[in-house]
């Protein structure tokens, strides 16, 4: 436990969190599991210019809609809603529908073209004779945003596999540019600087790419039943540039006993070396 009266920065409380889902629509391509990723406005709040996955804030809405929403055994009223707002949120910036019919039929082309991305969703899929697939989502992780950050978020990372025939089609407004793309070559490009992503989707994306499959994702949170982990990272400067990590990581803590409020204020590369005895 840091002694605060002892800290070298003054405390402030982080900014507080926000509820949120987002969901990783998931494929099988030619060179192995792919994961549908989008370009967000340069003018959003948060991340702008960012390839992200589809998603965005939980709302009240979502939390009345489970009567028309199918539900697995065993999942949580929780993840109910979380699950329905990232099916929300997939449509409104992708047109991309998890829902089906009562004999387990997809969603046609001309449910999606009928449904008003901008009205409430689940009651346009009730009024086609649709209910929405929570059952087939699944949570793979479960991230709070870093505490140094002035827009934070309580979010799951859910996965699902895309709609068969079904293809993404951005809003124009805050989402652009859908793109399938392996987490390795996501990562191979924004280490050449062409493919804007941050911490928690690099991170997500690492651990993306052990899987052979879109199955072996889904079969891997459905055994798992919780988060696959969690994380709320700490920043700090190595050698004057920020720098992020996980709570396995080591330098994460030597950040919480110095900035235990997320400041990124402390330098990591302090060490110095010492001159040889004698």
């Amino acid at each position: 436990m840091a002694r605060t009266n002892q800290l070298l920065h003054a405390q402030r409380e982080p900014t507080p969190t926000r509820s949120a889902a987002t969901v990783l629509l998931l494929r099988d391509g030619a060179a192995g599991v792919e994961v549908l990723m989008t370009r967000r406005s340069m003018s959003a709040s948060f991340a702008a210019g960012a390839y992200v996955f589809p998603g965005g804030g939980v709302d009240a809405d979502d939390a009345a809609s489970h009567s028309q929403a199918r539900r697995r055994e065993g999942q949580s009223d929780l993840h109910l809603t979380q699950a329905i707002a990232a099916i929300r949120e997939s449509f409104e910036e992708l047109g991309v529908l998890l829902a089906r019919t009562a004999d387990q039929a997809h969603a046609t082309h001309q449910d999606i073209a009928a449904i008003d991305r901008k009205a409430p969703l689940a009651a346009q899929c009730a009024a086609r004779g649709l209910l929405l697939a929570a059952d087939e989502v699944f949570v793979l992780a479960h991230w709070t945003t870093d505490r140094d950050l002035p827009r934070r978020f309580d979010v799951p990372f859910l996965v699902a596999r895309m709609p068969a025939g079904q293809q993404p089609v951005a809003d124009g407004a805050e989402q652009f540019e859908p793109v399938w793309v392996r987490p390795q070559d996501a990562l191979q490009r924004h280490a050449q600087g062409a493919f804007l992503i941050i911490f928690p989707t690099i991170r997500t994306l690492q651990r993306l790419a052990a899987y052979a499959s879109a199955d072996a994702v889904l079969q891997a949170c459905a055994a798992a039943g919780q988060p696959l982990w969690t994380s709320c990272p700490r920043a700090g400067l190595l050698s004057g540039k920020e720098a992020r990590y996980m709570e396995h990581e080591h330098p994460y803590g030597e950040l919480e006993l110095v900035s235990p409020d997320g400041q990124i204020v402390h330098e990591l590369a302090w060490h110095h070396r010492r001159n040889a005895p004698g």
